[in-house]
């Protein structure tokens, strides 16, 4: 009987030991994944502790950004507008231009008309093929208005 309580007594204790290392050997891998954690946390605090004013200063200066894009986007509007009629003062002054022109020429034209027989020698308009009532065509370029 007391070898029974022996032996029973050094299978419990051989169970205790075996808990014990086991539960020793959970402590030291919780240890070192403690550590590791820590080791982590402390390095993504290092790098990211100056992140909240990296990220508002980012914020500002993309604040910045669109202010100066709409002061841009402002200025292109107007330079288009300014361009647009620069275009139109340029149709205008062709327009009047031609017109003045071709009011020379028809006054050259009648006075020169008046003073030599033209028909006569067979310079006139018609024995050239043109016709008494065709006019010279003056292309002018007609400038895209958008504003």
């Amino acid at each position: 009987m007391l070898t029974t309580v022996l032996i029973l007594n050094g299978l419990i204790t051989g169970f205790c030991w075996y808990f014990t290392w086991r539960i020793w050997r959970w402590q030291r891998r919780l240890a070192r994944v403690t550590q590791a954690l820590t080791m982590a946390e402390r390095h993504t605090h290092n790098r990211l502790c100056h992140a909240p004013a990296a990220i508002l200063q980012g914020q500002d200066n993309i604040q910045q950004l669109r202010s100066q894009y709409q002061q841009v986007l402002l200025q292109f509007q107007q330079l288009k507008q300014i361009l647009a009629l620069l275009g139109l003062g340029r149709f205008v002054y062709q327009l009047y231009a031609n017109r003045e022109r071709n009011a020379r020429e028809n006054v050259r034209r009648n006075a020169n008309h008046g003073s030599r027989p033209d028909k006569l020698a067979g310079n006139s308009d018609q024995t050239q093929g043109r016709g008494p009532f065709v006019k010279t065509a003056v292309k002018t370029a007609k400038p895209k208005l958008t504003l």
